[in-house]
Formats: structure tokens, C-alpha cells, sequence
């Protein structure tokens, strides 16, 4: 394994880290919806910041995320159902498709 791909990834998760902290020290007003919603409006402890940069799973081949993502997945976060979405109510299934076995009636469907 070699060292400079671990430091690529380092290099763009800390990039994206300090675009986070810059954000979260403009006003609402200026943000973008995607930029308020990664904004770090207060720096992570010395644990967790060391915590997102050394992750193992990303650190040597990628993908780098924001440390946002980081922090709902450390507590769970991520996996809270949606509020739009009733969790007693059976999922909408969609439709079997008809594929025949053959090509001959898609054939003739053709001409």
C-alpha cells in the first residue's frame, strides 16, 4: 500500500473539513441548503476530529466525506426514518414488469 493515496484522501477530507467550519461561520443567508445542512457551526473534540480524519474504512482508498456524514453515522443518526414517512404504513411495491421468454413476440411488436 502505498502512502500517497492515504494522503490524497486525507488532504480532501480536510479540505472539506475547513469548507464546513468556514460555512458555519457565514450568516444563513448567503448558504445554500446543502452548505447549511454540513455546516460546522462549532468545532468536534480533539476524539472526534481525529476520529474522522484516521477512519480506516475511507482512509486508505476513499470515498471522502464531510464530517457531517461522519457524526450522523457515529450516532445513528442516518438511519432515522424520514418525517414525511408514516413507518406503520407497508411501503409502496411497484409493478412486476411482463418480460416474455422469447424475443418472437417482441418481434412482432416491432413491425
Amino acid at each position: 500500500v502505498d502512502i500517497t493515496g492515504a494522503q490524497m484522501v486525507l488532504v480532501m477530507k480536510l479540505s472539506a473539513f475547513c469548507w464546513n467550519v468556514a460555512d458555519g461561520q457565514l450568516p444563513d443567508e448567503v448558504l445554500s441548503d446543502f452548505q447549511k445542512d454540513r455546516a460546522l457551526c462549532e468545532l468536534p473534540g480533539i476524539l472526534d476530529y481525529a476520529g474522522y480524519t484516521l477512519f480506516f474504512p475511507s482512509l486508505f482508498a476513499g470515498p471522502a466525506f464531510d464530517y457531517v456524514d461522519y457524526r450522523r453515522w457515529v450516532d445513528t443518526s442516518m438511519f432515522d426514518m424520514p418525517p414525511n414517512v408514516d413507518p406503520s404504513k407497508k411501503p409502496p411495491s411497484r409493478k412486476k414488469r411482463k418480460i416474455p421468454r422469447s424475443g418472437t413476440p417482441a418481434t412482432f411488436k416491432a413491425f
